[in-house]
């Protein structure tokens, strides 16, 4: 496999994805604009093969949820999950979406296991660039060795 360079000269990854991941963004907050910067010139993680947003929950296969999720929000979220591809892996983004962060209380969703399967938990209040590129080659590899 070919090495991969970002255009700031860093290695993204040892190696090119055998699995493209087309993501999906629901939610908002700081999280998400983290994660749509990564498409810009400094990181540019289609080098790594992820592919450029889905505008529609169809196209995708990555749910990438940010931002703060309240229980009212959980029935739109599983809409979302049911129509993306039949193979399909959700990231929660920042510690906001995982756990309410500061917003903890009464209608804030905390426990993600009642929704359904996460497989990748990112904390930060945003997570840094580098820890969203590295857990994206994590999942690429899993995929690709069928773990």
């Amino acid at each position: 496999m070919q090495e991969q360079q970002a255009s700031n000269g860093g290695k993204l990854g040892a190696r090119t994805a055998c699995y493209p991941l087309v993501p999906y963004l629901w939610g908002e907050g700081c999280c998400r604009r983290e994660f749509q910067l990564l498409y810009g010139g400094r990181y540019n993680i289609r080098q790594i093969g992820i592919k450029d947003l889905a505008t529609h929950p169809e196209d995708a296969d990555l749910l990438v949820i940010s931002g703060l999720v309240t229980d009212e929000m959980v029935a739109e979220i599983k809409n979302c999950y049911q129509r993306m591809h039949s193979h399909k892996w959700v990231m929660l983004l920042g510690t906001t979406a995982i756990s309410g962060g500061v917003f903890h209380g009464d209608g804030v969703v905390e426990n993600w296991d009642d929704i359904f399967s996460v497989d990748i938990l990112l904390p930060g209040c945003p997570p840094a660039p580098e820890l969203i590129i590295q857990s994206l080659l994590q999942l690429q590899h899993s995929i690709c060795v069928g773990q």
